[in-house]
């Protein structure tokens, strides 16, 4: 009895073995891989950011390096925030702001009702905009507002940046918490004011100093952003 040996049937069925042995082996990669997430809100967020240059205000190449720095902070526990959209823009609010009276509220209600609106605001994303320190009493201040997304459904967020401050001390680890705890609120955290001292304090920059490492991000903020963003 003579046996026909099927040369093409056998690569064939060599192939498909193959095929789903690498099927399975990269879904139990996946699964090991999804298992380690940590547990926090993980879905990648579009951010806006609009750098406005003005008296003491950063450059467009440090307002970029803020922006990196801010999502490094937040990679490490597993939250993405992509940069889609970044603008570098003369201040179009001429009048200079104060600490008196609301003018630190005026300035942010100006940029959420005149800026933000329209083309340049989308629902998903979150927007950011870096301002110049405010100026008074001959020293630059840093400070900042945003919406808590999740009562507002807002995600619009100012912080003011400087390199130094007006007696030439180092003010840029104090920007990036600043930029960092408003962006916090856009993506659904409350203030956190434990000690010790994290992103979300309600004095965040109070606690920066220039030895330490950027403030963490505690593990109640985590369960509010996770809460927060859930099923979004």
């Amino acid at each position: 009895m003579i046996y026909r040996f099927n040369v093409g049937w056998v690569a064939a069925r060599f192939y498909q073995v193959t095929f789903m042995r690498r099927m399975m082996l990269s879904f139990a990669s996946w699964f090991l891989t999804a298992a380690t997430i940590p547990p926090c809100y993980a879905r990648p967020t579009n951010l806006s950011v609009v750098l406005a240059k003005g008296p003491y205000s950063l450059t467009c190449q440090q307002g970029r390096q803020l922006i990196r720095d801010v999502q490094a902070i937040y990679a490490r526990e597993n939250i993405k925030l992509n940069l889609r959209r970044f603008r570098c823009i003369a201040n179009p609010k001429k009048s200079r702001d104060r600490l008196t009276g609301h003018g630190i509220d005026n300035t942010h209600w100006w940029w959420d009702e005149e800026y933000f609106v329209g083309k340049n605001y989308r629902p998903r994303w979150i927007h950011h905009a870096i301002l110049p320190p405010i100026q008074h009493d001959n020293s630059l201040w840093l400070a900042g507002q945003a919406y808590q997304s999740c009562i507002s459904g807002h995600k619009v967020s100012t912080s003011n940046a400087t390199i130094v401050s007006a007696l030439g001390e180092p003010r840029y680890r104090h920007s990036v918490i600043a930029a960092a705890h408003e962006i916090g609120h856009s993506l659904g955290a409350d203030h956190d004011n434990s000690l010790p001292a994290t992103i979300m304090h309600g004095a965040a920059l109070q606690y920066v100093n220039l030895w330490n490492n950027w403030l963490p991000i505690s593990q109640a903020t985590l369960t509010t952003i996770r809460q927060c963003n859930r099923g979004r």
